[in-house]
């Protein structure tokens, strides 16, 4: 948990508006977005043979070796801009850190909790339904190892979506991609708690993919819109803390609906 909030998302959209300008940032979103839609599509059929031919014990420890490995590559060969380039240089002493935070709460808005409140419902929706695809399918009949191909496909699917989509908000504006995003993942997971036939398999892989490598780049470029600045990293840090509860509510919300109905169509639906 620790490890993965001190990598993945919020820290990677601070360097990446520390590095790029205004107009140069929502192209480099999309490449960074890119290159994680290729991963899906590498690792989720890989992890599936790794879990039929080692188990998930073994799955792990294969998945957490390459972490390892990237983990360290990372870290001796990224280099940070020079001293003079950064607001602060020095190491902050806790109290230094206290009055910072302090700093960034003061900068958020009646807009800003407003569009966390949304984000979260989002997020416990979306997170509920996409850590539940597999089982979801399989409880409906399907193969689950077709169904890890398929949803590998997503990855696939999402490329150009992860490209262009947070390139094209500098054009619309992050804030309408993102709610429209949004609006067609809900419209996936409603045909996926219906889904008797491949074909529809099919619809739900292809309409989930299309849109859903875009919801947190749209996020971070919608709040750097509106709070890009000093104070950038603390005020999506702040609403970090809130989106991380929700992708651990939403899972969990799924599968006791799930136990207590009988199956996923409810909670999807929802």
């Amino acid at each position: 948990g620790p490890a993965m909030a001190a990598t993945f998302y919020e820290p990677i959209y601070v360097l990446m508006n520390r590095w790029f300008d205004v107009r140069a940032r929502p192209r480099a979103y999309g490449v960074l977005t890119l290159l994680g839609g290729v991963s899906i599509t590498i690792f989720t059929p890989l992890t599936q043979f790794w879990v039929n031919e080692f188990g998930w014990r073994g799955a792990m420890v294969a998945n957490g070796a390459i972490l390892l490995a990237v983990g360290w590559t990372v870290a001796w060969f990224l280099r940070e801009p020079p001293a003079d380039a950064r607001t602060n240089s020095g190491r902050v002493t806790v109290a230094e850190f206290r009055h910072e935070t302090w700093l960034g709460l003061k900068q958020t808005t009646v807009q800003f909790w407003l569009f966390s409140a949304a984000t979260v419902l989002a997020i416990i929706s979306f997170s509920g339904s996409s850590f539940h695809m597999i089982a979801q399918l399989e409880s409906r009949g399907f193969n689950a190892d077709p169904v890890s191909v398929a949803i590998a496909v997503t990855g696939l699917v999402s490329l150009p979506a992860r490209l262009y989509l947070p390139s094209l908000s500098s054009r619309t504006g992050a804030g309408l991609l993102l709610a429209l995003s949004t609006a067609a993942l809900g419209i996936a997971a409603l045909v996926a708690s219906i889904a008797a036939e491949w074909w529809q398999v099919w619809v739900y892989v292809g309409l989930f993919g299309v849109v859903f490598g875009g919801i947190y780049p749209l996020r971070a470029l919608a709040v750097s819109e509106r709070f890009s600045g000093p104070y950038f990293g603390r005020v999506i840090g702040l609403q970090a803390l809130f989106v991380a509860a929700a992708r651990a509510v939403g899972p969990a919300l799924v599968g006791l609906s799930a136990d207590t109905t009988k199956g996923y169509s409810l909670a999807f639906q929802i």
